[in-house]
């Protein structure tokens, strides 16, 4: 968990080998179970979005789901052992998705931000895919 702007919890996943900082950055996510209580969240801080913005952004997932810096900072979303009385659980697919698609991070100025870095990932065509935004002074090439 982290906080951006200094409001928004936002949920990384550590996803490399121990002594390795690699990690993604979870943007966005369906509410598969308990729209009901993620959309309470999401009210509590004086929005009310369902559907597919219910938790379409990393902000609104950190909402949606109950996530708090630093509340929950560190929190293993494999495992069930409950932090600051929440448990995480991250559901993987049994079978990998046949369609991936890839490209500029959100909101990433120069270089980083551009094709030369495709490190952001996505379901094609998912609704609750948050859209691409250049960050300032993003340079986008040409295709």
């Amino acid at each position: 968990m982290y906080l951006s702007h200094g409001i928004h919890s936002c949920v990384n996943t550590v996803c490399g080998p121990e002594g390795r900082g690699d990690g993604v950055l979870l943007r966005a996510g369906e509410v598969v179970r308990g729209a009901d209580v993620a959309l309470r969240r999401r009210s509590a801080r004086g929005v009310a979005r369902s559907g597919r913005d219910l938790a379409r952004g990393p902000g609104r997932l950190g909402q949606a789901v109950g996530l708090r810096h630093p509340d929950h900072d560190g929190i293993d979303a494999i495992g069930s052992v409950p932090r600051a009385g929440a448990v995480a659980r991250l559901w993987i697919r049994d079978e990998p998705l046949a369609d991936v698609a890839r490209g500029p991070r959100v909101g990433v100025a120069g270089i980083a931000g551009t094709a030369a870095f495709p490190w952001r990932f996505w379901i094609p065509g998912d609704s609750t895919v948050s859209p691409f935004r250049a960050g300032r002074g993003a340079v986008m090439s040409e295709s």
